[in-house]
């Protein structure tokens, strides 16, 4: 499917909640002469990449890496809260030992700014990061 500037490859799921697909923006490889993503463009959609027929479709390339996408979100998934747990400890201590943050030391040391309320904020910081790598 295409508009001439960005063309999508669908895929036919039975999950209408949230459509997979993969988009290439044309006009922009064109643009700005991207040939790394144009080479990824062509190799991906080359008509020897498409399944001969649909009862084939499982032994395309695109859906491999379909399928291994989703390997390791689950991967991934399965050790989120300790990943987000060391990323807490690891910005609260660099944030704590940094010669600049002494407002900070002092925030917590006069009770200003509690442990449980730096760790919040660690947590909101930690989880929008997260949010912007996801987008």
């Amino acid at each position: 499917m295409t508009n001439g500037t960005y063309l999508r490859l669908l895929r036919d799921a039975t999950r209408l909640v949230r459509l997979s697909y993969l988009e290439f923006n044309l006009e922009k490889m064109m643009e700005e002469e991207l040939y790394s993503e144009f080479a990824v463009f062509y190799r991906l959609l080359h008509a020897s990449r498409m399944p001969g027929c649909p009862q084939q479709s499982e032994e395309s390339i695109i859906e491999y890496y379909h399928q291994e996408s989703l390997a390791a979100g689950t991967r991934i998934r399965e050790r989120l809260s300790e990943a987000v747990e060391d990323a807490i400890k690891g910005l609260g201590n660099g944030l704590l030992q940094h010669p600049d943050n002494q407002p900070l030391r002092e925030a917590i040391s006069s009770g200003r700014l509690s442990p449980d309320q730096f760790y919040l904020h660690l947590l909101r910081l930690i989880y929008r990061l997260l949010f912007l790598m996801v987008i």
